[in-house]
């Protein structure tokens, strides 16, 4: 027979043995940035087949997803790997990253704009710490964004983090399968924004500094959703989707 200090003491080790760590964390969120960028190349028909691997993905209700193989000539697609694994992740790790625009242009420029993939990044009190400037003596203290204090709630577990997950994929999936074709001549693009604490001269690899001149714009109002987020403790991360490819335009 158990107590109920002794059900209290169980039932917290078998929170504590769910929670995410910190590490875990950054895999889960690497893991969601490039499912979901490939899937999208994939369901949207930006390479080739055989540029593509399928993958059931067991712990994440079986979704089939594809990932992006590009073989040794292809050189559009080993870019778009190379901005996500080396690029995005770099920023990631480091804390630095705010806002990633994924989308496709009618122009190499990036600045007429046909869809975008907006994901939004925050970190959390046991991940990276933010360096902010809080007064005018320039004198800097750590602030820590917290997503469980802020909402008042305990660390989501490991069983909730899979189901946001899952939830967000089959959302785009179902957005991606409403949208009009992409156009044939078409060029695809990954901008990068940053928080404040990122230091003026940092840049990850495989991409420059741009000028606000290279914003892109669209050409009437898009088709604009949420398609989910996934909140670690450590990480919190939102997915939005923009698009003048829809029948309704």
């Amino acid at each position: 027979i158990m107590g109920a200090k002794g059900k209290a003491q169980a039932q917290a080790l078998a929170q504590k043995q769910e929670a995410i760590s910190a590490t875990e964390s950054y895999q889960l969120v690497h893991c969601l940035i490039r499912v979901s960028v490939y899937h999208v190349c994939w369901m949207r028909g930006l390479f080739p087949e055989e540029s593509f691997s399928g993958h059931d993905l067991s712990q994440l209700d079986k979704l089939h997803i594809k990932l992006l193989k590009p073989a040794e000539n292809d050189d559009e697609a080993t870019t778009v790997q190379h901005w996500v694994e080396l690029g995005v992740m770099d920023a990631v790790q480091k804390g630095y990253l705010k806002n990633m625009y994924f989308g496709i242009a009618q122009d190499a420029e990036a600045t007429n704009l046909l869809e975008e993939y907006i994901y939004s990044f925050k970190y959390g009190d046991s991940g990276v710490e933010f360096e902010m400037n809080t007064n005018s003596h320039k004198s800097r203290k750590k602030d820590k964004y917290n997503s469980a204090d802020a909402k008042g709630k305990a660390p989501p577990n490991v069983d909730i983090v899979r189901y946001q997950v899952v939830r967000l994929m089959r959302m785009l999936v179902q957005v991606c399968q409403t949208l009009d074709e992409v156009p044939e001549e078409r060029y695809l693009f990954i901008k990068l924004t940053y928080h404040d604490h990122t230091p003026e001269d940092y840049e990850p690899p495989h991409f420059h500094a741009v000028s606000e001149e290279g914003i892109g714009h669209f050409s009437r109002r898009p088709f604009s959703m949420e398609v989910g987020s996934m909140d670690t403790h450590h990480h919190t991360m939102s997915l939005r989707v923009k698009s003048v490819l829809d029948s309704c335009g």
